[in-house]
């Protein structure tokens, strides 16, 4: 189709963080000029294992979205990835 070739315009990006031990999520929408979100500290928990997901949202409704996961370590400092914890 001829569409395939249009460029994607992203209208609103939608970040989730989910803490892993808990399922409690920080969810917030940005507009597409955003490149950067605070996530509060209050959420953070040392030694706890989180999600997160970036969905970016085009003006007609069609959505992409990325998901990977993070660590923080005991000092409250986000560490390396960690390991897939759900690898189905």
């Amino acid at each position: 189709p001829d569409d395939l070739d249009q460029e994607l315009e992203i209208d609103i990006y939608q970040v989730i963080v989910e803490n892993l031990d808990t399922e409690d999520e920080f969810s917030i929408f940005l507009p597409d000029t955003e490149t950067l979100v605070t996530v509060p500290s209050e959420f953070i928990v040392d030694g706890t294992d989180y999600k997160y997901e970036v969905l970016a949202i085009s003006a007609n409704g069609n959505q992409t979205i990325v998901e990977t996961w993070f660590c923080v370590d005991s000092g409250g400092v986000p560490g390396t990835l960690c390991a897939d914890p759900d690898p189905d």
